[in-house]
């Protein structure tokens, strides 16, 4: 149990049950919402969906007269299937995260959300299809902070391997590997152009705040 003497903090994730299951996780705003697990077989099917192929490779002249073949990632085909493939990926993650791991997140047009967001960006239409409105909640509205969407995607793709008593550790121990891996499952143009980053969210930076002992 936390300490509730001076120095004490609460954590950003609180274990609902003993296994399986979701993680209640308190986001940067102070809102809390309830994280489920992903299937881990979608999330291995669009791994392999949008895997980066190898860079060509290019001849170069040797000393001796000879050519050496070396790769070339800066072709510009190349970059720019990267991209599109980074893009796929983090867009496909993104749509699997909406759909399963925040279930209990509901939109309708009527939200008055839909209304302030108009008033703020007049150029923003929410769309017709419910499942894209939910997107767009999500990322304008409720969760627009980077440091949020890293956490939660950690907890919806590993938590179905960890017992709910290590999530918390493991957030602590392995937070700069966790999300390297995670920027990179985003994909690198989607985490820019979809999850822009807040003052404060600096790699390495304190991702949860642990209860004091």
């Amino acid at each position: 149990m936390a300490s509730k003497g001076k120095g004490a903090r609460k954590s950003k994730t609180q274990n609902l049950d003993g296994q399986g299951g979701p993680v209640e996780y308190r986001l940067v705003s102070g809102k809390t919402i309830k994280v489920y697990p992903v299937s881990s077989r979608l999330v291995q099917a669009i791994e392999e969906r949008y895997v980066i192929p190898e860079p060509p490779v290019r001849e170069i002249p040797t000393i001796d007269g000879d050519v050496e073949k070396v790769p070339n990632p800066n072709d510009p085909d190349y970059q720019e299937l990267v991209v599109e493939l980074n893009e796929g990926r983090g867009e496909a993650i993104f749509r699997l995260i909406a759909s399963q791991a925040l279930v209990d997140i509901q939109v309708s047009p009527d939200d008055d959300w839909v209304g302030e967001l108009q008033w703020i960006d007049p150029t923003w239409e929410p769309p017709d299809d419910l499942r894209q409105l939910k997107i767009d909640y999500l990322q304008y509205w409720l969760i627009p902070s980077r440091q949020d969407w890293e956490i939660i995607m950690f907890l919806a793709i590993v938590s179905t391997a960890l017992a709910k008593e290590d999530v918390e550790r493991t957030l602590q121990t392995f937070r700069p590997a966790l999300q390297r891996h995670i920027r990179q499952t985003l994909g690198d143009t989607f985490a820019a152009d979809w999850l822009q980053p807040e003052a404060g969210d600096e790699p390495g930076g304190a991702m949860v705040e642990p209860d004091a002992g």
